[in-house]
């Protein structure tokens, strides 16, 4: 029998950099075989500074650290522990049955899931005790995600006051749903949901988090099972200068080939980056085809036009009069203060943001009336959403009205 030695008077261990493993000599095991490669790499594995409690009745083999627990408090906390600590389950048993599969058929595979598993199943590590007490090996789960989750039990009061940045709710996220922690996770995939909305009226209020975390939003919604966060997530990338592919900046005039190769935990699927081009390309016609001109009367008409000269008020004449003006003035006046102004690349860059900029002008000031200025807002109104529409298409994220009815008359 393996045992380690007793840890300190505080709860806290030794040092990470020194193992505190040792064989007791005078075990049976010990003496009459030789040690299995299990055994050799949980002698190497070293006590949690932060989590080994004296009165611990469990010890958790995580990666490389050793956790001493309450074995009751872990399996309140955590289906996938209560099933553990009753029975050994197979390393496959972690099945992310709420992710989508929408690769399916794919030359290109669907790497969105980083293994973590090792070679051993989870379960009861047979014939080993640390400090009396049995060790369970965890593969579904990293220690810095595990931690994350510890923290959240040991002090969730502080998230009731502020919502943890990013990182730290992706690691709550993925900890809680490899190990089916139901309180935590309701919590974290609210936050992260809001954080990232599919709505259409919060898109023009981005944050730090949805400017520098969105290839990590996406991977991470595949790998929980969110599918609603990807719109949002795809659309901060499809704004991204290089998809947010290329560490460099925008003005540099050379790129290495080492700020080509990100690395593994944020690099796109190559199926995300064709999406991604091909959305681009899209949306980039679609703002050329708007921001190249006023559009015609026909499409905004002057709703005192259908007004018989007559019934007009000395109001509506003198409006009526003004926008007309403008209106002979619209083309000189887009070429200026669209076309040549930086509206214009930005609108290239963000074509939804491009579209609510025009929006927002001031069409009044300029002559129109407000009729005019009503009828252009609808206008480029209803672009902006059929456009968000659109993105459910060309990005994967819904089904076309022909694979539905395909699918329909398979039912």
């Amino acid at each position: 029998m393996i045992a380690l030695p007793s840890p300190p008077s505080s709860t806290q261990a030794q040092s990470k950099h020194t193992p505190r493993y040792s064989t007791d000599a005078s075990s049976p095991s010990a003496s009459l075989s030789l040690p299995t490669k299990q055994s050799r790499a949980l002698s190497k594995a070293v006590r949690s500074e932060d989590w080994w409690f004296l009165d611990g009745s469990v010890v958790l083999w995580i990666q490389k650290t050793l956790y001493k627990l309450h074995r009751s408090s872990l399996m309140k906390r955590s289906k996938y522990l209560r099933r553990l600590f009753g029975d050994t389950l197979p390393a496959s048993s972690q099945v992310d049955e709420g992710r989508e599969d929408d690769e399916k058929g794919s030359e290109y595979g669907d790497p969105d899931v980083v293994e973590v598993a090792g070679k051993h199943s989870d379960g009861l590590v047979e014939g080993e005790l640390v400090d009396r007490c049995p060790v369970y090996r965890v593969t579904v789960v990293t220690t810095e995600d595990f931690e994350a989750l510890l923290n959240a039990w040991e002090d969730g009061f502080a998230f009731a006051q502020s919502p943890p940045p990013f990182l730290t709710l992706a690691c709550l996220l993925r900890g809680a749903h490899a190990l089916d922690c139901e309180r935590v996770w309701d919590y974290a995939s609210s936050v992260f949901t809001e954080m990232w909305p599919a709505d259409l009226a919060e898109l023009f209020t981005s944050s730090d988090e949805q400017q520098n975390y969105a290839k990590e939003a996406l991977q991470l919604a595949r790998e929980c099972g969110l599918p609603s966060v990807r719109k949002r997530a795809y659309y901060e990338l499809v704004c991204t200068s290089g998809f947010g592919q290329v560490a460099t900046d925008d003005n540099a005039e050379y790129v290495d080939d080492e700020e080509l190769q990100p690395s593994g935990a944020s690099a796109l699927r190559y199926a995300d980056l064709l999406r991604l081009i091909a959305t681009h390309e899209r949306l980039e016609q679609a703002w050329w085809a708007i921001a190249r001109g006023p559009p015609a009367p026909s499409v905004v008409p002057c709703p005192l036009d259908s007004i018989p000269e007559q019934n007009l008020t000395p109001e509506q004449k003198t409006a009526l009069e003004e926008c007309l003006a403008a209106r002979k003035q619209s083309q000189l006046w887009w070429m200026e203060q669209v076309v040549q102004a930086p509206l214009f690349g930005q609108g290239r860059v963000d074509p939804l943001s491009g579209l609510q900029d025009l929006i927002d002008i001031d069409w009044q000031d300029i002559g129109f009336c407000a009729g005019c200025e009503g009828a252009r807002e609808e206008f480029w109104g209803e672009e902006m959403r059929r456009l968000w529409s659109k993105l459910d298409l060309w990005l994967g994220l819904a089904m076309s009205a022909e694979e539905d009815k395909k699918d329909k008359k398979i039912k």
